[in-house]
């Protein structure tokens, strides 16, 4: 039986930048969102570059529909070419046309005549409520509007591909809340394949149906945010869902740590595995528990901030652990840089998994 599954998006891409090396595999379905997460200098960008066309691929291939448009070799299609609409940071919209002539220039571009194209341009900044903006000039918008501006401008010509770069990164706190909204109609409208690239979960939890995390120009997860928020493979993943990561030897009962530091654990894998412990897990003593059936050791408390609703305790041992008490808790223990505590954990809340 022949697979006739086809995403709209598949690229297999090697990217190379000097000494820095992208090498990344997305499928993306019609009327799907993908999220790439990643620290910076992980390759997201130039990842997004690649599918535009604006950056050549070494090796691999690039399909859009089926339609290879990068092969790394003699075929390359010309980004004007490509049914790809591409979102940057700085959106870029043209100050001195109107916004009614900003959407409608990708039209201009190809040919369209005047008239068609500024009709269709209307008719999209009707749909998403943002007519009476038509003849105002990008100087006179607010963050949220330019950046829906600059959405619009990529669909006008009924792309495939939507990409969109940090599209929040130059919003407030406030404003990004409600663009966020704003853009998840515009995208959930779109039939073709999303890539949103992102360093805020919040973006991928509002926006995306799967998240890839890229590092070090390597794809190391996939998956849905719940997935990879249970199961991190890396640091940056676990500090991005809020979780200390360790990796660790396991016998079945106890892990050891790289540092030494042994926990008992509830029915873990055998061999090399990752433990993840939530901030909240960890309880803070200024002395040994007697008796306590808990997982316990001292270590020394490495810095003190707030965080949120809480105050989030850096400490010595094992190395990378992160602590969150109450500001009551930090003045009773009198809680400062330096200070020897106690530490403490169920063995059932520590979540163990192969590496």
């Amino acid at each position: 039986m022949v697979d006739d599954f086809r995403p709209v998006l598949d690229a297999a891409l090697v990217i190379r930048r000097g000494d820095f090396v992208v090498d990344a595999h997305l499928q993306v379905d019609g009327g799907e969102v993908v999220a790439v997460l990643g620290p910076n200098g992980a390759g997201k960008s130039t990842l997004l570059q690649a599918i535009a066309g604006l950056q050549r691929i070494e090796r691999g291939r690039l399909r859009v529909d089926g339609h290879v448009l990068d092969d790394g070799g003699l075929r390359f299609v010309d980004p004007a070419r490509r049914p790809v609409g591409y979102v940057p940071q700085d959106y870029v919209l043209f100050p001195s046309m109107s916004v009614l002539d900003n959407v409608a220039f990708p039209l201009r571009a190809s040919g369209v005549p005047k008239a068609r194209a500024r009709r269709h341009a209307s008719e999209l900044l009707s749909r998403f409520d943002l007519a009476d903006l038509a003849r105002r000039r990008p100087g006179d918008l607010s963050g949220g509007q330019a950046q829906r501006v600059a959405v619009l401008r990529a669909l006008a010509r009924g792309p495939r591909i939507l990409l969109l770069d940090e599209p929040f990164a130059a919003l407030d706190a406030a404003t990004r809340m409600s663009t966020r909204t704003q853009l998840r109609a515009m995208v959930a409208a779109f039939d073709g394949a999303t890539v949103l690239v992102t360093h805020d979960p919040i973006d991928a939890f509002v926006l995306a149906s799967e998240i890839v995390i890229l590092e070090k120009g390597t794809v190391v997860q996939r998956g849905t945010l719940k997935d990879v928020a249970a199961h991190p493979r890396s640091e940056y993943v676990a500090r991005l869902c809020g979780l200390s990561l360790f990796t660790a030897t396991s016998d079945g009962n106890h892990v050891v740590l790289d540092d030494g530091t042994v926990w008992r654990v509830v029915a873990a894998p055998r061999g090399p595995v990752f433990v993840a412990v939530r901030p909240t897990a960890v309880s803070v003593f200024p002395r040994p528990q007697v008796g306590s059936p808990r997982n316990s050791w001292n270590a020394r408390v490495i810095s003190v901030e707030q965080h949120a609703a809480v105050v989030r305790l850096a400490m010595s041992r094992p190395p990378g652990l992160i602590v969150d008490v109450t500001i009551d808790a930090v003045a009773e223990l009198h809680l400062r840089e330096g200070e020897e505590v106690w530490l403490s954990v169920k063995a059932t809340d520590l979540v163990v998994y192969p590496a």
